[in-house]
């Protein structure tokens, strides 16, 4: 499984859904997802995506600080991300930071994300 933006925008769109059925899907594929190849960059695309509506937005930045927090290094539970992954996050996080000013909610969780991947750097 290849992460896909596109894909991730309708899985956030169903995770809002009064439908509790497509909820609980959306959430199923969220934890299905973690640690695929590429989800990272995806997550950080929809977030950059200024055509995304903010909630959407709002919910891949969560999403990407969860993966950060759980995937970032290895030690723990989970296994970490392989660096071809960490490389294109690291130099894309302070742009994404600076595009999202505006919405604060989005905004808060990419400054989290700039945090963690900042205080594992050598």
């Amino acid at each position: 499984m290849q992460a896909d933006p596109s894909v991730l925008y309708q899985v956030f769109r169903h995770s809002y859904s009064p439908n509790a059925q497509e909820r609980r899907e959306a959430e199923a594929w969220l934890r299905q997802a973690s640690g695929t190849p590429g989800l990272l960059a995806a997550l950080l695309q929809v977030v950059r995506a200024g055509e995304v509506e903010v909630p959407i937005r709002q919910a891949a930045a969560i999403q990407l600080k969860n993966q950060l927090r759980s995937h970032w290094e290895s030690g723990g539970r989970a296994a970490s991300y392989p660096e071809e992954q960490k490389a294109p996050i690291r130099a894309q996080l302070v742009d994404s930071v600076a595009s999202v000013v505006a919405e604060k909610g989005v905004r808060s969780q990419l400054v989290e994300c700039f945090r963690l991947v900042a205080s594992s750097a050598p």
